[in-house]
Order: structure tokens, then sequence, then C-alpha cells
């Protein structure tokens, strides 16, 4: 899997019990229980066909399925994020692969638009996502962002 060149070549020397969430990845909501076990029976059967992208040792992109692939004991495959743009990688990956709500698109975007860079190299310094860019990468109208904003 190298769309575009953002990430490297799978293996699966990453310690896959204990990893963290990249700060990203949690913007999306997880798979409930039914759904990550018909996730795991899938893997289980099939095995994994997307892996598991890392950033800064930490999962970027597929933490259900990280979670499905611990459940199945099927040994993770993962690939390093080499793009530049963690942002935009998560929410494209995401977006259009998960049935949101506008709602919930609303609150991934209010979401975004407050994160803060965390400790430095732990958090992408390219973090400053204003709720109109947010809004607009995550397909909704800035007042459904305010909206969220205003409801948390």
């Amino acid at each position: 899997m190298k769309p575009n060149g953002r990430t490297s070549p799978a293996t699966t020397s990453h310690k896959h019990v204990d990893l963290e969430y990249h700060p990203l990845a949690n913007l999306f909501p997880l798979l409930g229980e039914t759904e990550l076990q018909t996730l795991s029976d899938d893997i289980r059967d099939n095995g994994l066909n997307v892996p598991i992208t890392m950033y800064e040792g930490k999962i970027l992109d597929g933490r259900n399925r990280h979670a499905a692939c611990i459940l199945a004991g099927v040994a993770p495959a993962f690939t390093d994020f080499e793009g530049h743009d963690p942002v935009t990688f998560v929410v494209s990956t995401n977006l259009h692969r998960r049935h949101l709500t506008t709602g919930q698109r609303a609150m991934i975007a209010e979401a975004l638009a407050n994160l803060q860079e965390g400790r430095p190299r732990k958090t992408p310094k390219n973090l400053g996502v204003s709720q109109t860019e947010a809004a607009k990468m995550l397909n909704v109208s800035h007042t459904s962002v305010e909206q969220a904003r205003n409801g948390r």
C-alpha cells in the first residue's frame, strides 16, 4: 500500500499488543463490539488485507484492524506513514469508508480544529487547522462545526 508515496511497504516488526493510538486516529469513532467481532472473524478467515499505518510510533490508521487482529489471534502487518500531511491522510482515509452522519462529521471537524500540538515531536506541527478548513475537509458547513462546538 503506497498511495501517492505516503506509506512504506508493510512489515510485522512493531510490537503489536501495546501500541498507542495517534491523536489524529482518535478523531474517528471505533467500531462497536458487534462490528469489531465481524471484522475479527473476517481477518481470521481471510487475513489482514490492509496494513496498519504507523506514525511517530503510534497507530495513525487501523485501530479497528489492530484490535480485530488481536481478537482473531492474527499477527498484524504494519506500514509507516511517509507523507507530509498526516491530517489529510487520516481524514481522506477514513471519511469515505465510514458511514458517518453530518453530526458525526461536524463533531470530528470540531475536534480536529481544536486538536492541540502536544510535546515537541509527539504530534505533527501542521495541526493548525481552522474550523473552516476542518469543515471543508469533512464536508460539513462551518455552522455545523460551530453547533458541534457549542454542544460539546
